[in-house]
């Protein structure tokens, strides 16, 4: 199995990150499927927008457990 990652934000660590992202209707599978994303994210626990930092997976989820506290 493939290491496995999560994002962060760059600013304060929060992992309560939001993505700006293109997608489309497919007829043939009545959905909206992803066609692309974009680079920056938007972090929603410090209100920034900027890029993320790619983390291993259990910092990503000691991040994502301080959202909860």
């Amino acid at each position: 199995m493939d290491k496995q990652v999560g994002y962060i934000c760059e600013n304060c660590g929060s992992a309560d990150l939001v993505y700006d992202a293109s997608a489309r209707w497919d007829t043939r599978t009545q959905s909206m499927e992803l066609s692309s994303t974009y680079d920056h994210c938007d972090c929603l626990s410090c209100e920034s927008e900027n890029r993320q930092i790619e983390v291993d997976i259990e910092t990503y989820e000691k991040a994502l457990m301080k959202e909860f506290e």
